[in-house]
């Protein structure tokens, strides 16, 4: 499959092994990387993700990657919190993008509230947070109230 590109690679007969070893590979690395608690922002930023114009962000395919690795990392910590360290740092985009996987992946309120940072805020306290507009957005997408 060396030197084949385009249509020529997508028909060579190994092509659909060659994917399939792609995915599997890349899920070894980012579960790995939950096994290491990286933070989400970091994969982000390995990604290149902060590099991209707003608008190229979701349909760049590093955009399914960071998708795949922020519900690895969410299964990870549903299953085993006091395996991860929280870290509350990423950019609006990142915050935002996460919001909106969570949302797609209908994960429970106090999960989101977690990962935000604003799990023992009262609820005054919590809409004061700077990071309570993306669990607003998360519950706006979800159709949580």
């Amino acid at each position: 499959m060396g030197g084949l590109s385009g249509a020529a690679l997508k028909n060579h007969k190994n092509y659909k092994n060659f994917q399939k070893f792609k995915y599997q590979k890349e899920g070894s690395i980012l579960d790995n990387y939950v096994y290491k608690d990286v933070p989400t922002f970091d994969v982000w930023t390995k990604l290149g993700l902060d590099k991209l114009p707003k608008n190229k962000i979701q349909t760049a395919p590093e955009y399914r990657t960071y998708e795949r690795y922020v519900n690895k990392y969410a299964d990870d910590y549903l299953w085993f919190p006091g395996d991860h360290k929280l870290k509350f740092t990423g950019t609006p985009e990142e915050k935002t993008a996460k919001a909106e996987i969570w949302a797609k992946k209908r994960r429970p309120k106090y999960m989101v509230k977690e990962m935000l940072g604003l799990k023992d805020m009262k609820k005054k306290e919590r809409q004061n947070d700077p990071d309570y507009e993306y669990y607003a957005l998360f519950l706006k997408l979800s159709g949580e109230k």
